[in-house]
């Protein structure tokens, strides 16, 4: 298939590789002082979410998954003037082989950079997760990169061969009982070595891993600006077998003769692996590229992945190492932007922003309809988000409070993917029947997606809560797109839930008091959810307005105003000097986060002193991590204090509390990807851990405000 990217950069590698050295130096200097838990390597997808305990260096520990209890099996290794080195994993030196020195490592919101010394040689070690925000059909490919590259420290050439690895680890934990197959692809300008479950079953889950698709593991030379496999050797076998052939003959001796096999994953240990030779090296080298990447054809529910509309799974391989120039480009300008915007704030939000990204849409998968015709609907993408770290009943698909909570980084990287998020809310409450009061809290078990997951199933139904995300999501999508389509298509079915709101937002009772924040013990007549929904009714009078329908806009404002200003006599204490959970609870405090959404929305229902009074008790009170949601409570949430901090008109107080959230992802030892919910008194992730989860999408919310 011809793809639809042939054009050329006009641009080349060298030129590319002097500006980005140029920035990653200015970042090393600025990250030294953060040292974050877990560091993402290759982040894509639910399936392809591969993480290094912070606190390792690249040859120190083995790659984890984002569970925290797997091993990924990836390895590395080179050589320098006929000397072995250990470059990435713990497997031991199967030979002579002493580890690399680390001597840098460095974030950017696309890649992860680690530096290190074999000999006389500078080896860098670039792990990059391309974002194309704007760009769909690349951002749904769950393929990520890791290029390789060499320099010379004593001014001095410098013979240099790397070698990499990975094992069946990366379709499955259950190494013991699961076989795999795999067949090895050779083409002029790369090698694919593909492996897959032996038997599989399609949208079913075990541990948190897919059972359907395949894995795929690609290597080439990137040389004069082309792909070229001339210089690769590749081979899959046992790891007891290729590690010290490399490390003994600076090569794979030979390429595989037979390009395929099978096997319990784990006996014997079988890897595909490739061995690069990067020449004589004095200035910095050419890279040796590998791509990494999870991906499966079968339908979820009559839905495809996005990237199908152009490839099919095996078609991907091809496309991803030919574009890895223009990759490397894109990623390399949003790296910019972003470090840019972060850091006219702070360093420290640069640095909660580099570790959230990433781990946000790497939860998330693109999708598409397939018409009548048999081609896709791309222009109603369907993005699907998987609320990771959920234990009881399973996971479940588009829960609205992480919609929410990392609404502020869709919104800002583009607000079609925001609408693309909400969209399949909508779409299967409007062909439910009858249609449901108020919305959905999700969407139903993951990847499956076939209907909500509620009450009966120890997933709490969030009615008020999910009503008033979803309709203050849907009008900021509507105006930061430009596009109005859905908000007409659905204004029968968010009008019907804005007429919910009208009788529950002031005083959510028993039915209504549950919210996505299962940490906290449930209360009635909470101030911070009564908020929310006088809120999401201003939202439907703009809906209104917008989709004409000005005289149902006119009396949805009425309705707000009037409830926002009985809340603002309820929502303080009585001495006015902070906002309370409850309404008339004396004095514990609350985090009332969803203000934020009346400051975003530009509607300006709620008076100026409650903004204030929150800024005061913050001022005041704030400790070395950071603000507790509910002052009695000692449970934190990094999300939400990012989002009340960019409240704040006092930027050193804001600071304060960003601060005090990049201390807290720096405090952790335990392999958790960004647990967003934590003890503030002592820093300590919560139990249940909740990480890996995209909410921390939320940490742009200053960016999106501003």
């Amino acid at each position: 298939m011809r793809h639809p990217f042939d054009h050329r950069c006009a641009w080349s590698w060298a030129s590319f590789a002097f500006s980005f050295a140029l920035f990653f130096t200015g970042a090393a200097a600025r990250n030294a002082a953060f040292a974050p838990a877990v560091i993402p390597l290759a982040v894509k997808s639910p399936y392809l979410s591969a993480w290094l305990q912070g606190s390792k260096a690249l040859n120190e520990d083995w790659a984890g998954f984002w569970t925290g209890d797997r091993i990924l099996g990836w390895a590395g290794y080179a050589v320098v003037d006929s000397v072995a080195y250990q470059t990435m994993g713990n497997a031991g030196v199967f030979g002579i082989a002493t580890k690399a020195v680390p001597s840098a490592h460095y974030r950017t919101a696309t890649s992860s950079v680690f530096a290190m010394k074999a000999g006389s040689v500078y080896l860098t070690y670039t792990f990059l997760s391309p974002i194309t925000p704007k760009d769909l059909l690349r951002q749904s490919i769950p393929f990520s990169y890791l290029y390789v590259t060499a320099q010379s420290m004593d001014g001095k050439p410098h013979t240099v061969s790397v070698y990499t690895d990975i094992s069946g680890e990366f379709l499955s934990s259950s190494t013991h009982s699961q076989s795999m197959t795999w067949t090895t692809v050779p083409t002029p300008n790369f090698v694919t070595h593909k492996i897959q479950l032996q038997n599989q079953t399609p949208l079913a889950e075990m541990n948190d891993r897919i059972q359907d698709g395949s894995v795929y593991f690609s290597g080439m030379a990137w040389v004069d600006g082309k792909p070229t496999a001339d210089k690769v050797v590749y081979k899959a076998g046992r790891d007891i077998d290729l590690r010290p052939e490399f490390i003994t003959n600076r090569t794979l001796l030979s390429n595989d003769a037979t390009n395929s096999g099978s096997g319990i994953i784990d006996n014997p240990w079988n890897v595909m692996a490739f061995s690069v030779d990067l020449g004589t090296v004095l200035t910095p080298s050419h890279p040796a590229v590998f791509s990494i990447g999870h991906a499966r054809d079968d339908p979820s529910s009559g839905l495809f992945p996005y990237y199908a509309s152009n490839f099919t799974s095996d078609e991907l391989p091809s496309f991803v190492m030919n574009d890895f120039e223009n990759s490397a480009k894109a990623s390399y300008q949003l790296d910019l932007e972003i470090d840019t915007a972060a850091r006219g704030v702070s360093d420290n939000m640069f640095e909660i922003i580099a570790l959230s990204i990433r781990q946000s849409l790497g939860a998330t998968e693109l999708m598409v309809a397939q018409k009548s015709d048999g081609s896709y609907d791309t222009g109603t993408p369907l993005l699907f988000v998987k609320d990771m770290s959920r234990s009881s009943p399973a996971p479940v698909t588009n829960p609205v409070d992480a919609l929410y909570a990392m609404w502020p980084m869709l919104r800002y990287l583009n607000p079609a993917l925001g609408i693309a998020a909400i969209e399949p809310v909508l779409r299967l409450a409007s062909s439910s029947n009858p249609k449901p009061t108020y919305a959905p809290s999700n969407i139903g078990h993951y990847p499956n997606a076939a209907a909500p997951v509620t009450e009966g199933t120890g997933v709490k139904n969030t009615p008020l809560e999910a009503t008033a995300d979803i309709i203050i999501m849907a009008l900021d999508g509507a105006r930061q797109s430009g596009d109005t389509s859905q908000l007409t298509k659905y204004f029968d079915l968010l009008s019907a839930w804005a007429d919910y709101l009208k009788g529950h937002a002031l005083f959510p009772d028993n039915e209504d008091q549950s919210t996505g924040d299962t940490y906290l013990t449930p209360a009635a007549n909470q101030t911070n959810l009564a908020v929310k929904g006088i809120i999401a009714l201003g939202a439907m009078s703009a809906i209104a307005n917008m989709t004409g329908h000005s005289s149902v806009g006119s009396d949805y404002y009425a309705q707000a105003t009037n409830l926002a200003q009985q809340w603002a006599k309820l929502a303080l204490s009585s001495d006015g000097s902070h906002i309370t959970f409850q309404y008339g609870t004396g004095t514990d405090p609350s985090l009332a986060y969803n203000l934020y959404m009346d400051r975003l929305l530009g509607l300006n229902l709620i008076p100026q002193r409650i903004f204030d009074a929150q800024e005061n008790d913050c001022r005041a009170k704030l400790t070395a991590f950071g603000m507790p949601l509910v002052a009695d409570q000692s449970i934190s949430s990094s999300v939400w204090n990012i989002w009340a901090a960019a409240l704040f008109n006092d930027t050193s107080v804001r600071d304060r509390v960003i601060d005090a959230v990049a201390l807290y992802a720096a405090h952790g030892s335990s392999f958790s990807p960004f647990a967003d919910v934590y003890n503030e008194e002592d820093g300590t992730v919560s139990d249940p851990k909740y990480q890996a989860r995209p909410h921390v999408g939320g940490h742009f919310a200053v960016l999106a405000l501003s």
